[in-house]
């Protein structure tokens, strides 16, 4: 018996290929039986660095963790192989491909911008900041990786990264589903452009639109926004300065949500005017699903629908702060209803007050419940005028004359020359 174990453990320590398949082979062998030759194998490999091979695995499996069998697995020449073939399949569909980048310049400027909006990592600032460097979006994609890397303080495999986040089949299904739905994409060189969002620190450097964009730029936008579970009497406070907005020749915007901001757009539906919905989602996906009447309305009515997303974009809990920031810049003051010390709109009325230099307006509610919380906190800290009429709001407004003055005829653009470009 004391030498059958000296002759095992030296085979052991000697040939580690022999003593794993080996030890498998006794493993798998059925109890009391002999194991099998090396001719009655079965197809797959005992040994797990050959599995890989046969099953189409990016890496070997290993079945066991002895300290002798991770001494010596040998190198996987096939999965390498395979690994830089499908790098280089991802580059040529990547902008900044080396030698695809050619094939970049059959690309239309919307294109661009939409694959630089869509890239991981890059956000608003990142597109701005390479629209200023290169001057357009196609000079963006054709640069090389080093100029990327230089202009946004990014290392050479960072921008990598983000180059393979994207790809051109994608944006252009994206863009045929939108011109399927009948809608428009916008740009900043595009003459619908919001003057509010030129003005942004971060704006959106391309925007879904369904509907009639000419409603962005042709009346002065106010934003009315509060919470989705609103009461009776905030449902009618936003109904009747809607109302009144309307009346005055304003465009009244929202985010579509429940609440406060399905009553301001139905209000100004009931009164003739045009309403703008921000939405925090694709259109294919519009978020609350029961207001897809609603937003159908908005579009017919000569409103429009807006989005930065996507047309399959599900709605996401990240996307509607980001969405806030639209609805922000794009008015010239914020009319907050019912809100919480810690909603959106709250979120909404301080952008608008602090990083973009609108007017806030706050309505005051209850004292002995939370749900004008906000409402109460943004007057006491200075930052929201309080208003109890309709007629105060829009004189208020009216002190941004030289927001005004950036919509309409002011702009020198006539209803004619709107509709010519509408065509």
């Amino acid at each position: 018996r004391k030498r059958k174990r000296k002759r095992k453990r030296s085979t052991l320590e000697g040939n580690p290929r022999r003593s794993l398949s080996t030890s498998l082979s006794m493993a798998t062998a059925p109890f009391g039986k002999s194991t099998k030759r090396k001719s009655e194998r079965p197809e797959f490999s005992l040994r797990p660095w050959e599995n890989h091979q046969i099953f189409g695995c990016s890496r070997p499996r290993r079945a066991f963790t002895h300290a002798w069998q991770e001494s010596w697995i040998p190198p996987v020449r096939s999965a390498r192989v395979g690994a830089v073939r499908n790098h280089r399949m991802q580059d040529a569909q990547s902008p900044g491909g080396g030698r695809w980048a050619d094939r970049w310049a059959a690309v239309s400027e919307y294109e661009a911008v939409a694959i630089l909006q869509a890239m991981h990592g890059l956000g608003s600032m990142g597109c701005r900041i390479l629209l200023e460097r290169f001057d357009s979006a196609r000079r963006a994609l054709r640069a090389e990786h080093r100029e990327w890397a230089n202009t946004l303080g990014w290392s050479g495999d960072a921008v990598i990264r983000a180059r393979r986040t994207v790809s051109l089949a994608d944006v252009k299904s994206d863009l045929r589903d939108l011109k399927q739905l009948g809608g428009s994409v916008l740009i900043e060189s595009d003459l619908h452009y919001p003057p509010g969002w030129r003005g942004m620190s971060d704006p959106p450097v391309l925007v879904r639109c369904l509907g009639s964009p000419r409603c962005l730029i042709q009346q002065p936008v106010v934003a009315v926004v509060g919470s989705r579970r609103c009461t009776a009497v905030g449902v009618d406070l936003a109904s009747r300065f809607s109302a009144a907005f309307v009346d005055a020749g304003w465009a009244v915007c929202s985010g579509g949500a429940r609440g406060i901001d399905a009553a301001a757009h139905r209000a100004c539906l009931r009164a003739g005017g045009a309403t703008i919905a921000v939405l925090g989602s694709g259109f294919g996906c519009p978020y609350p699903p029961e207001h897809s009447e609603l937003f159908a309305r908005i579009t017919d009515q000569g409103g429009v629908l807006v989005s930065e997303l996507p047309v399959g974009r599900p709605p996401r809990p990240s996307q509607f702060p980001v969405r806030n920031r639209l609805v922000a810049g794009l008015c010239v003051g914020v009319l907050m209803v019912e809100a919480g010390a810690r909603s959106g709109a709250l979120i909404t009325g301080r952008l608008a007050a602090e990083d973009y230099g609108r007017e806030v307006l706050a309505i005051p509610g209850r004292v002995d419940t939370r749900g004008s919380a906000g409402c109460h906190r943004a007057v006491r800290e200075g930052w929201a005028m309080l208003v109890d009429e309709p007629e105060q709001a829009i004189e208020q407004l009216e002190t941004q004359a030289g927001l005004i003055g950036l919509y309409g005829s002011k702009m020198g653009l006539d209803d004619e020359s709107l509709v010519s470009e509408d065509s």
